[in-house]
Protein backbone atom coordinates (compact mmCIF):
# COMPACT_ATOMS: atom_id res chain seq x y z
CA UNK A 1 0.00 0.00 0.00
CA UNK A 2 3.08 2.41 0.78
CA UNK A 3 3.72 2.09 -2.31
CA UNK A 4 1.14 4.02 -4.00
CA UNK A 5 1.20 6.77 -1.28
CA UNK A 6 3.00 10.01 -2.14
CA UNK A 7 5.80 11.60 -0.25
CA UNK A 8 3.81 13.77 2.36
CA UNK A 9 1.58 10.93 2.95
CA UNK A 10 4.95 8.59 4.04
CA UNK A 11 6.38 11.28 5.77
CA UNK A 12 2.87 11.44 8.03
CA UNK A 13 2.67 8.22 8.64
CA UNK A 14 5.83 7.95 10.32
CA UNK A 15 4.55 9.63 12.98
CA UNK A 16 1.32 7.97 13.24
CA UNK A 17 1.27 4.61 16.11
CA UNK A 18 -1.94 3.15 14.97
CA UNK A 19 -5.53 4.25 13.27
CA UNK A 20 -8.37 2.84 15.61
CA UNK A 21 -11.65 2.32 13.17
CA UNK A 22 -15.03 2.64 14.64
CA UNK A 23 -18.86 1.54 13.50
CA UNK A 24 -20.21 3.74 10.95
CA UNK A 25 -23.87 4.99 11.40
CA UNK A 26 -26.07 6.68 9.14
CA UNK A 27 -26.58 6.81 4.83
CA UNK A 28 -24.97 8.33 2.03
CA UNK A 29 -24.20 12.17 2.71
CA UNK A 30 -25.26 11.32 6.33
CA UNK A 31 -22.90 8.40 6.68
CA UNK A 32 -20.39 9.22 9.84
CA UNK A 33 -17.41 7.16 11.28
CA UNK A 34 -15.05 7.90 14.22
CA UNK A 35 -11.71 7.71 13.59
CA UNK A 36 -9.12 7.53 15.96
CA UNK A 37 -5.28 8.75 15.88
CA UNK A 38 -2.44 7.79 18.07
CA UNK A 39 0.91 9.15 17.50
CA UNK A 40 4.25 8.34 18.08
CA UNK A 41 5.27 9.88 22.27
CA UNK A 42 2.16 11.69 22.22
CA UNK A 43 -0.82 8.76 21.99
CA UNK A 44 -4.38 9.67 20.88
CA UNK A 45 -4.84 13.04 19.48
CA UNK A 46 -7.88 14.79 19.66
CA UNK A 47 -8.70 18.14 17.81
CA UNK A 48 -9.56 20.98 19.93
CA UNK A 49 -13.45 21.67 20.35
CA UNK A 50 -13.09 25.60 19.28
CA UNK A 51 -11.03 24.67 16.10
CA UNK A 52 -13.51 24.79 13.06
CA UNK A 53 -12.15 23.03 10.27
CA UNK A 54 -12.90 24.06 6.62
CA UNK A 55 -15.56 21.63 5.70
CA UNK A 56 -17.56 22.75 9.27
CA UNK A 57 -17.31 26.12 7.97
CA UNK A 58 -18.55 25.34 4.34
CA UNK A 59 -21.69 23.27 5.95
CA UNK A 60 -22.34 26.16 8.15
CA UNK A 61 -22.36 28.73 5.23
CA UNK A 62 -24.37 26.02 3.46
CA UNK A 63 -27.30 25.85 6.33
CA UNK A 64 -26.84 29.83 6.97
CA UNK A 65 -27.88 30.06 3.25
CA UNK A 66 -30.68 27.57 3.56
CA UNK A 67 -31.92 29.47 6.13
CA UNK A 68 -31.75 32.57 4.87
CA UNK A 69 -33.99 31.51 1.72
CA UNK A 70 -36.58 29.45 3.66
CA UNK A 71 -37.04 33.02 5.88
CA UNK A 72 -37.20 35.09 2.43
CA UNK A 73 -39.77 32.80 0.85
CA UNK A 74 -41.36 32.82 4.10
CA UNK A 75 -42.11 35.87 3.67
CA UNK A 76 -43.03 36.41 0.18
CA UNK A 77 -45.96 33.53 0.89
CA UNK A 78 -46.98 35.94 4.22
CA UNK A 79 -47.14 38.55 1.93
CA UNK A 80 -48.80 36.91 -1.07
CA UNK A 81 -51.93 35.57 1.37
CA UNK A 82 -52.09 39.12 2.97
CA UNK A 83 -52.51 40.13 -0.30
CA UNK A 84 -54.95 37.88 -0.84
CA UNK A 85 -57.11 38.23 1.83
CA UNK A 86 -56.58 42.26 1.35
CA UNK A 87 -58.32 41.93 -1.96
CA UNK A 88 -60.74 39.44 -0.95
CA UNK A 89 -62.02 41.95 1.83
CA UNK A 90 -62.27 44.25 -0.69
CA UNK A 91 -64.91 42.43 -2.63
CA UNK A 92 -66.52 40.84 0.09
CA UNK A 93 -66.79 44.62 1.59
CA UNK A 94 -68.36 45.81 -2.11
CA UNK A 95 -70.39 43.17 -2.67
CA UNK A 96 -72.15 43.91 0.89
CA UNK A 97 -72.03 47.83 0.30
CA UNK A 98 -74.10 46.36 -2.95
CA UNK A 99 -76.46 43.95 -1.27
CA UNK A 100 -75.31 41.32 -3.61
CA UNK A 101 -73.64 38.71 -0.60
CA UNK A 102 -75.84 35.27 -0.61
CA UNK A 103 -77.41 34.09 2.38
CA UNK A 104 -74.06 31.50 2.59
CA UNK A 105 -71.35 34.36 2.82
CA UNK A 106 -73.35 36.12 5.80
CA UNK A 107 -74.04 32.74 8.21
CA UNK A 108 -73.76 29.59 7.73
CA UNK A 109 -75.94 27.10 10.12
CA UNK A 110 -75.83 23.96 10.08
CA UNK A 111 -78.73 21.33 9.26
CA UNK A 112 -76.35 17.73 9.36
CA UNK A 113 -75.03 17.21 13.30
CA UNK A 114 -73.47 14.25 11.34
CA UNK A 115 -71.84 14.91 8.43
CA UNK A 116 -69.70 11.96 8.20
CA UNK A 117 -67.20 14.05 10.68
CA UNK A 118 -67.61 15.56 14.09
CA UNK A 119 -68.47 18.93 13.69
CA UNK A 120 -66.30 20.08 16.68
CA UNK A 121 -63.31 18.80 14.34
CA UNK A 122 -64.19 20.88 12.20
CA UNK A 123 -64.40 24.08 14.11
CA UNK A 124 -61.12 23.29 15.69
CA UNK A 125 -60.18 23.18 12.31
CA UNK A 126 -61.00 26.55 10.78
CA UNK A 127 -59.88 28.56 14.54
CA UNK A 128 -56.81 26.86 13.62
CA UNK A 129 -56.60 28.65 10.37
CA UNK A 130 -57.86 31.73 11.57
CA UNK A 131 -54.89 32.06 14.19
CA UNK A 132 -52.65 31.09 11.55
CA UNK A 133 -54.06 33.71 8.98
CA UNK A 134 -53.33 35.94 11.62
CA UNK A 135 -49.20 35.68 10.24
CA UNK A 136 -48.50 39.13 8.24
CA UNK A 137 -51.63 40.45 9.48
CA UNK A 138 -51.53 40.82 13.13
CA UNK A 139 -48.34 40.21 13.61
CA UNK A 140 -44.95 39.05 12.05
CA UNK A 141 -41.74 37.30 12.73
CA UNK A 142 -41.70 36.11 16.04
CA UNK A 143 -43.82 38.50 17.52
CA UNK A 144 -46.41 36.07 18.81
CA UNK A 145 -47.93 37.61 21.87
CA UNK A 146 -49.83 39.55 19.08
CA UNK A 147 -52.18 36.53 18.57
CA UNK A 148 -55.68 37.61 18.80
CA UNK A 149 -58.61 35.27 19.86
CA UNK A 150 -60.95 33.36 17.42
CA UNK A 151 -64.53 32.08 17.75
CA UNK A 152 -65.93 29.61 15.78
CA UNK A 153 -70.06 29.64 16.58
CA UNK A 154 -72.30 26.89 15.06
CA UNK A 155 -76.19 27.34 15.07
CA UNK A 156 -77.16 23.30 14.47
CA UNK A 157 -80.89 22.84 13.32
CA UNK A 158 -81.25 19.61 14.07
CA UNK A 159 -79.20 18.24 16.70
CA UNK A 160 -79.89 14.69 18.22
CA UNK A 161 -82.36 14.70 21.13
CA UNK A 162 -79.50 14.53 24.19
CA UNK A 163 -78.19 17.73 22.31
CA UNK A 164 -81.35 19.73 21.91
CA UNK A 165 -82.08 23.45 23.43
CA UNK A 166 -78.21 23.14 24.80
CA UNK A 167 -75.36 25.74 24.05
CA UNK A 168 -71.80 23.81 24.57
CA UNK A 169 -68.39 25.81 24.38
CA UNK A 170 -65.01 24.60 23.77
CA UNK A 171 -61.74 26.01 25.19
CA UNK A 172 -58.22 25.51 25.88
CA UNK A 173 -57.76 25.48 29.39
CA UNK A 174 -54.75 24.73 31.86
CA UNK A 175 -54.24 21.82 33.64
CA UNK A 176 -51.52 21.18 36.53
CA UNK A 177 -49.95 17.80 36.38
CA UNK A 178 -47.41 18.21 38.80
CA UNK A 179 -47.11 21.87 40.98
CA UNK A 180 -49.23 24.71 39.82
CA UNK A 181 -47.09 26.93 38.15
CA UNK A 182 -50.07 28.97 36.55
CA UNK A 183 -49.97 31.27 32.85
CA UNK A 184 -52.10 34.02 32.43
CA UNK A 185 -55.39 33.28 30.76
CA UNK A 186 -54.62 35.73 28.12
CA UNK A 187 -51.69 33.84 26.95
CA UNK A 188 -53.55 30.17 26.23
CA UNK A 189 -57.57 30.88 25.87
CA UNK A 190 -56.84 31.65 22.14
CA UNK A 191 -59.57 29.92 20.53
CA UNK A 192 -63.44 28.95 20.86
CA UNK A 193 -66.14 27.02 19.54
CA UNK A 194 -69.38 27.88 20.53
CA UNK A 195 -72.26 25.18 19.89
CA UNK A 196 -76.11 25.93 19.74
CA UNK A 197 -78.28 23.02 19.42
CA UNK A 198 -81.50 23.79 18.87
CA UNK A 199 -84.87 21.93 19.71
CA UNK A 200 -87.84 23.46 19.38
CA UNK A 201 -90.51 24.15 22.21
CA UNK A 202 -91.12 21.33 23.51
CA UNK A 203 -88.01 20.74 24.90
CA UNK A 204 -85.94 21.74 28.27
CA UNK A 205 -84.10 25.39 28.12
CA UNK A 206 -86.27 26.45 25.14
CA UNK A 207 -85.57 30.28 26.27
CA UNK A 208 -83.10 33.21 25.81
CA UNK A 209 -81.45 33.17 22.42
CA UNK A 210 -82.30 29.60 22.14
CA UNK A 211 -85.53 30.35 21.36
CA UNK A 212 -84.69 33.68 19.60
CA UNK A 213 -83.01 31.55 16.85
CA UNK A 214 -85.42 29.28 17.14
CA UNK A 215 -87.94 31.83 16.09
CA UNK A 216 -85.83 33.03 13.12
CA UNK A 217 -85.03 29.92 11.53
CA UNK A 218 -88.25 28.42 11.48
CA UNK A 219 -90.38 27.58 8.15
CA UNK A 220 -93.14 27.78 10.05
CA UNK A 221 -93.18 31.22 11.38
CA UNK A 222 -93.46 33.94 8.84
CA UNK A 223 -91.65 37.17 8.38
CA UNK A 224 -94.08 39.21 9.76
CA UNK A 225 -94.54 36.95 13.12
CA UNK A 226 -90.79 36.75 13.50
CA UNK A 227 -90.61 40.23 13.30
CA UNK A 228 -93.33 40.75 16.08
CA UNK A 229 -91.88 38.09 18.47
CA UNK A 230 -88.81 40.27 18.10
CA UNK A 231 -90.29 43.01 18.98
CA UNK A 232 -93.13 42.74 21.94
CA UNK A 233 -90.71 39.38 23.53
CA UNK A 234 -86.98 40.83 23.26
CA UNK A 235 -87.50 44.31 22.81
CA UNK A 236 -86.01 44.53 19.51
CA UNK A 237 -87.01 47.94 17.70
CA UNK A 238 -87.64 46.86 13.76
CA UNK A 239 -85.48 49.15 11.99
CA UNK A 240 -85.18 49.05 8.33
CA UNK A 241 -81.45 47.77 9.26
CA UNK A 242 -83.36 45.13 11.47
CA UNK A 243 -85.83 44.10 9.14
CA UNK A 244 -83.42 43.94 6.31
CA UNK A 245 -81.55 41.06 8.93
CA UNK A 246 -85.03 38.93 9.38
CA UNK A 247 -85.21 38.86 6.23
CA UNK A 248 -81.83 37.07 5.65
CA UNK A 249 -82.14 35.24 8.22
CA UNK A 250 -85.65 34.04 6.84
CA UNK A 251 -83.71 33.00 3.80
CA UNK A 252 -81.17 31.16 5.24
CA UNK A 253 -83.69 28.84 6.93
CA UNK A 254 -85.58 28.32 3.71
CA UNK A 255 -81.78 27.59 1.60
CA UNK A 256 -80.96 25.72 4.58
CA UNK A 257 -84.49 23.68 3.88
CA UNK A 258 -84.02 23.41 0.49
CA UNK A 259 -80.28 22.21 0.44
CA UNK A 260 -81.95 18.96 3.14
CA UNK A 261 -84.23 18.28 0.52
CA UNK A 262 -81.55 18.10 -2.11
CA UNK A 263 -79.39 15.64 -0.09
CA UNK A 264 -82.36 13.77 0.60
CA UNK A 265 -83.37 13.20 -3.26
CA UNK A 266 -79.45 12.49 -4.36
CA UNK A 267 -79.00 9.88 -1.68
CA UNK A 268 -82.39 8.42 -2.59
CA UNK A 269 -80.91 8.26 -6.16
CA UNK A 270 -77.94 6.73 -5.13
CA UNK A 271 -79.58 4.18 -3.53
CA UNK A 272 -81.61 3.31 -6.57
CA UNK A 273 -78.50 3.68 -9.15
CA UNK A 274 -76.48 1.02 -6.72
CA UNK A 275 -79.78 -1.43 -6.70
CA UNK A 276 -80.03 -1.13 -10.28
CA UNK A 277 -76.22 -1.81 -10.69
CA UNK A 278 -76.13 -4.97 -8.04
CA UNK A 279 -79.43 -6.92 -9.05
CA UNK A 280 -79.58 -6.57 -13.29
CA UNK A 281 -75.97 -5.86 -13.77
CA UNK A 282 -76.13 -2.40 -15.17
CA UNK A 283 -73.61 0.09 -16.10
CA UNK A 284 -73.71 2.77 -14.53
CA UNK A 285 -74.55 4.71 -17.31
CA UNK A 286 -77.06 1.96 -18.10
CA UNK A 287 -78.68 2.09 -14.54
CA UNK A 288 -78.92 6.35 -14.76
CA UNK A 289 -80.67 6.30 -18.17
CA UNK A 290 -83.06 3.88 -16.82
CA UNK A 291 -84.07 5.66 -13.79
CA UNK A 292 -84.09 8.88 -16.16
CA UNK A 293 -81.37 11.11 -14.72
CA UNK A 294 -81.24 14.18 -16.53
CA UNK A 295 -78.10 14.70 -18.58
CA UNK A 296 -76.58 17.68 -16.82
CA UNK A 297 -76.44 15.69 -13.37
CA UNK A 298 -75.19 12.32 -14.60
CA UNK A 299 -71.50 13.56 -13.92
CA UNK A 300 -72.08 14.30 -10.50
CA UNK A 301 -74.06 10.89 -9.65
CA UNK A 302 -70.70 9.11 -11.29
CA UNK A 303 -68.68 11.29 -9.05
CA UNK A 304 -70.25 10.77 -5.77
CA UNK A 305 -70.76 6.65 -6.79
CA UNK A 306 -66.13 6.78 -7.36
CA UNK A 307 -66.06 8.40 -4.42
CA UNK A 308 -68.19 5.72 -2.33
Amino acid sequence: MIDHWNADQVRMAEFIEKIIVHEGSGRGKQRRQRLDFYFNFIGAFEVPADIVTPMEQEAERRQQEEQTEKEEYSKVLAQARYEKRKQERREFTARKRAGLLTTEEQVEAQNDFYPGYPLIKRGIYYCCRMISSQYGREFTGPHYEKIKKVYSIWICMKPPQYRENTITRYRLVEEHLVGEGKEPVRNYDLLSIIMLCLGGPNGANYDGVLRMLDVLLSNETSEAEKRKILQDDYDIQMTQTMEREVSVMCNLSKGVEEKGIAKGHAERALSDLRNLMETLGLTIEQAMAALKVPEGERQKYMDLLERQ
